[in-house]
C-alpha cells in the first residue's frame, strides 16, 4: 500500500518568533527539577545529556541521574537509581549539551515512565553560587504532555510539582553504547545568504536505508526558515541525485508565504512542495540532496540543529541526514557533522515499502 510520511517524524519548530531557551537556576539547596519521560524502547543507559547554560561562584555537589515515577502523583518517587555526583567546578564546555556519565548502567523500558532528575546534594547553593540548566525551548512546538517537566523552585510552595503542561518543547537526552534518545540538540541559524553570497545554496544530503523499501518520491520539505526583511526573498527548491544532476525544481517568493512578523528578524515553519506531476521515483539506499537556492539579493537564513556528537542524531533517525552547502553550483561541502537542517522530508512511498522509524526496533539497545 502506498503511503506518505514525514521524516524525521519528530522535530521541534519555532512558532512565530525567534526561539529562546527556557531555563532554571539552582539558587537554593532545595531547588530541583526533572524530565518525566516514557522511553520509546528498552535500553541500557550509560549517560545523561543536559544543556548546562551557566555557572556562577562555587556551587556545591550536584546529583544527576534517574528516579522512578510515583504512579499516584506522576512525580518522581524520590528514590535514586543510577546517578552521578558532579562537582560543578570541574565541569567544562559550558554552555552546551554536556554528557554526565552514570556511576553504573541504568535500564529503562519501553512504556515505563521514569524521571531524569537534577538536584543539589551538598555545599553552597545561592544566588551567588549556582548552576543554570536549559530544560526547553520557548515559543516552539510540538508542545508535549509526556515528557513533561517537574521541579521545586521559589514559586512552588516548597513542593515538587509539574512545571510545564505544554509549551515549551523540552530538551534532554540519554545515551546507550550505540544510540541516543530524547531531543539533545537545539536550532540555530546559518549566516544570512542570498544569490551573491558564499554559500548561496543550503541543503540536506540524505540517504534513506534500503531496509525501508524500494522506491519513493520526495514531495517537498517542511523547513524552519528565517526571512529577516519580510516578504521579498525568492528561492528555488532543488532536488539532486548523488552527482548533483537536477531532478526536480520549484520556485518560491516570500510574498506568497506567511512571514510571521514582516520586516523583523523572525522565523517560521514553511512547507515547500515540488510539482508532483514532474517528480521522479527515487531509490531507498541511494543518496540525494534537497536544497534551498537563493535567486535574488534579499537575505534569508536556514535553521539547523546543533548536536554535541554526530551520533546523537540517532535520537531522530536511522537515516543519514547531513547539512551541506555550496556556491554557484559548485561542489557541495559539509561544514560540520554536528549540524543537521531543521527540516522534515515529505516522502511518498511508491511501492508500499517497510517504513521503519528510529527507536521502533524493539529489544534492549546496548
Amino acid at each position: 500500500m502506498q503511503s506518505a510520511f514525514y521524516h524525521p517524524d519528530s522535530l521541534i519548530y519555532s512558532a512565530n518568533v525567534i526561539t529562546t531557551f527556557s531555563s532554571l537556576r539552582l539558587t537554593d539547596p532545595t531547588f530541583c527539577f526533572g524530565w518525566m519521560i516514557n522511553p520509546e524502547e528498552d535500553a541500557t543507559v550509560l549517560s545523561v545529556l543536559a544543556y548546562t547554560r551557566s555557572r556562577s561562584g562555587t556551587p556545591g555537589i550536584l546529583r544527576i541521574g534517574f528516579q522512578g515515577c510515583d504512579p499516584t502523583t506522576g512525580l518522581n518517587d524520590g528514590i535514586w537509581q543510577s546517578y552521578v555526583d558532579v562537582n560543578p567546578m570541574s565541569v567544562t564546555g559550558i554552555p552546551g549539551f554536556l554528557t554526565y556519565t552514570l556511576n553504573f548502567p541504568q535500564y529503562v523500558y519501553r512504556g515505563k515512565t521514569i524521571c531524569i532528575f537534577v538536584q543539589p546534594m551538598s555545599g553552597s547553593w545561592t544566588g551567588a553560587n549556582q548552576m543554570e540548566f536549559v530544560y526547553g525551548l520557548t515559543n516552539a512546538y510540538p508542545s508535549t504532555h509526556l515528557p513533561y517537566l517537574i521541579g521545586r523552585n521559589g514559586t512552588t510552595g516548597g513542593q515538587i510539582v509539574r512545571l510545564t503542561t505544554g509549551f515549551p518543547a523540552l530538551l534532554y537526552g540519554y545515551r546507550s553504547a550505540t544510540k541516543t534518545y530524547g531531543y539533545p540538540f537545539y536550532p540555530t541559524q546559518s549566516s544570512a545568504f542570498n544569490m551573491n553570497t558564499t554559500p548561496d545554496e543550503i541543503g540536506m544530503r540524505f540517504t534513506l536505508p534500503s531496509a525501508w523499501g524500494r522506491t519513493f518520491t520526495l514531495l517537498g520539505i517542511t523547513a524552519n526558515h528565517r526571512f529577516p526583511t519580510g516578504g521579498s526573498a525568492t528561492w528555488n527548491l532543488n532536488l539532486y541525485d548523488s552527482d548533483s544532476n537536477l531532478l526536480a525544481q520549484n520556485s518560491f517568493d516570500a510574498d506568497r508565504v506567511y512571514v510571521p512578523v514582516p520586516g523583523t528578524n523572525t522565523e517560521g515553519t514553511y512547507q515547500m512542495m515540488f510539482d508532483a506531476r514532474t517528480l521522479p521515483d527515487l531509490t531507498y539506499g541511494q543518496t540525494y540532496t534537497v536544497a534551498i537556492q537563493s535567486t535574488n539579493t534579499v537575505n534569508q537564513n536556514a535553521l539547523y540543529l546543533l548536536a554535541a556528537q554526530a551520533n546523537d542524531y540517532t535520537a531522530l533517525t536511522d537515516a543519514t541526514l547531513e547539512y551541506v552547502q555550496r556556491s554557484d553550483l559548485g561542489a557541495w561541502t559539509k561544514p560540520s557533522s554536528l549540524f543537521m537542517p531543521n527540516w522534515q522530508l515529505n516522502i511518498y512511498d511508491t511501492d508500499g515499502g517497510r517504513i521503519r522509524y528510529s527507536g521502533m526496533t524493539g529489544g534492549m539497545r546496548g
